[in-house]
């Protein structure tokens, strides 16, 4: 018998949607889930490696715990441009959040048109002014920063002093143009992520016509699918790990999801007037104009053929059927059910550090490299789990046993 502990507001093509508060259990998947009831709410939302969340509220960045608590993380709530502690520091109108492997938050203060820097430590500080205001932000494990400005994709080095264009698209363009570098073109570009190859992607808008382009690391630009009202005036993205893609659309308010191939469905049953979302360790966090923030955990879908359960879905970093075969107390427990091995990872085995594939090992990935036993301490397995799919892939840092 399956326990459902709080209230599950609905169900979404391959996932669950919960109000954000205590700990609900469903299909044996436990989910730490967070409400909040904010007003004058943007397009900011961000999640760091622990699970708390980051959003926006009117000139001030708000912190959201895994266990429901509210705080203000920076900002006095007056409108300006002052650095320094985090209590007293001003933001204009902030319309982006992001965070980097080192857990400084970085903020799309817009009404300045800065980018500004928040440490662990709580301290404020400009790290960028600019002739425009950014229309997205996005950092990577090492703090290098990559924001969309004059419609092109610009990147700032760790503690540089300018920002250096990457070579995709040209302030002079009129009209969406696919290409090479400063061939490519876009027209009102919104939200930045980015996949574990390396891969950029934002929606371009023209009207209340819309597609996702994707940036390639040698800066080649395309579109993924056809240009047209499905996905509305969008404002927001983000990327799975799988590579689907989960775009805002601000006209009709939902989440529309996008795969590689360019199919485009509705997603999220439960989801109200989403205004903002980020992807982290398997779940997208969703902010709405109601002033909610809900998690949505994304699932794995299960296929029996004949004899042979598989799980379509299966990875290089979890493969249910080693799995189950490494370890015998699962395999009598489940046998091959991959849902229910699935759940186990989860819950259980990602925390007691277990081998999940023959060429993945989050114990061998976190024990050997000393940057992360620093950061994130020798047992913080999810941590570590966390990092490989946002930096260590793309680093090409060795996760084998």
């Amino acid at each position: 018998m399956k326990k459902i502990s709080l209230i599950v507001k609905g169900f979404v093509l391959a996932g669950l949607v919960m109000a954000l508060i205590g700990v609900a259990t469903a299909h044996a998947q436990t989910v730490s889930l967070i409400t909040s009831g904010h007003t004058n709410l943007s397009t900011c939302v961000a999640v760091d490696s622990s699970g708390n969340v980051y959003f926006c509220k009117q000139n001030q960045i708000m912190k959201v715990t895994p266990a429901g608590v509210v705080t203000t993380f920076a900002g006095s709530g007056t409108s300006g441009s002052a650095d320094g502690p985090a209590a007293t520091a001003q933001f204009k109108n902030p319309t982006g959040l992001t965070i980097d492997g080192k857990g400084n938050l970085y903020v799309n203060d817009w009404g300045n048109m800065a980018i500004r820097r928040i440490s662990p430590g709580g301290f404020v500080g400009t790290y960028g002014r600019y002739q425009e205001a950014a229309q997205s932000i996005l950092a990577d494990a090492s703090g290098n920063l990559y924001f969309i400005m004059f419609r092109q994709l610009n990147t700032k080095p760790v503690d540089s002093a300018a920002g250096t264009l990457l070579g995709a698209g040209n302030s002079m363009c009129t009209k969406p143009k696919d290409g090479i570098g400063g061939e490519a073109c876009f027209l009102d570009p919104q939200g930045l992520a980015r996949d574990s190859n390396g891969n950029f992607y934002t929606v371009d808008n023209s009207g209340t016509d819309s597609v996702v382009r994707k940036i390639t690391p040698k800066n080649e630009v395309s579109q993924i699918g056809i240009r047209d009202k499905q996905l509305g005036y969008a404002r927001n993205l983000a990327v799975d790990r799988a590579g689907n893609i989960y775009v805002v659309n601000s006209s009709e308010g939902k989440i529309k999801k996008v795969t590689q191939s360019g199919v485009v469905t509705d997603f999220g049953v439960g989801i109200e007037k989403p205004v903002s979302l980020a992807y982290s360790d398997g779940a997208l966090y969703v902010v709405e104009a109601t002033g909610a923030i809900k998690k949505v955990e994304i699932g794995i879908e299960i296929e029996a053929i004949g004899s042979t359960t598989t799980c379509p879905n299966t990875t290089a970093e979890f493969d249910p059927v080693f799995y189950a075969d490494k370890y015998s107390d699962l395999k009598t427990a489940f046998g091959y059910d991959c849902a229910k091995l699935k759940s186990h990872w989860d819950e259980f085995g990602l925390n007691e550090g277990r081998q999940s594939s023959s060429s993945f090992s989050i114990k061998a990935y976190l024990n050997r490299y000393p940057d992360l036993v620093k950061a994130f301490g020798a047992t913080n397995y999810k941590a570590a789990w966390k990092h490989w799919f946002e930096y260590g892939k793309q680093e090409k840092r060795n996760p084998a046993p």
